[in-house]
């Protein structure tokens, strides 16, 4: 009967550690599609000659292996950006994938503050969650900078 125990306890914690695993590559794959679209779509924006706000929508799906997940824009180390995906009830199983552009410059992330040019269109947030309908990501470029973030388009 020991032995039956010791074999139900590891089965256990491998089925564990595995199901974690694949939560985590599950949303680095996530994290790394929008982080690709948000590139094209700042890209997009600096080949624009003039101001104006573009808008994406996402295909993200409503879960991952039955988990709620969040996409979030944010800065680490001080001076790095990047597109964080996490599963809500365990925020330590996450994901995160670099965008190419530093912190401070031309190219800056939405920072929860008002945005002229957007509001008519898009709900700029930081973070959206997977059970959000319609979620975009938005450029906005004019004379001093190009903005980019998440949101929720208006319908």
């Amino acid at each position: 009967m020991l032995i039956f125990a010791i074999a139900c306890t590891y089965y256990s914690a491998y089925y564990a550690i595995l199901e974690r695993e694949i939560l985590i590559y599950n949303l680095n794959r996530l994290a790394s599609y929008v982080a690709s679209e948000i590139t094209d779509l700042v890209s997009l924006s600096l080949q624009k000659k003039e101001d104006g706000l573009l808008i994406k929508r996402i295909r993200v799906p409503s879960d991952i292996n039955g988990r709620i997940y969040n996409l979030t824009i944010l800065e680490f180390q001080g001076k790095y950006l990047a597109i964080q995906a996490y599963i809500v009830s365990e925020p330590s199983i996450s994901s995160r994938v670099s965008l190419p552009w530093p912190k401070d410059g031309f190219i800056r992330m939405f920072n929860g503050s008002a945005i002229n040019g957007i509001l008519s269109e898009v709900n700029p947030t930081i973070t959206i969650s997977s059970i959000s309908k319609n979620p975009v990501i938005w450029s906005l470029r004019d004379s001093q900078s190009i903005t980019f973030g998440l949101g929720i388009m208006k319908v």
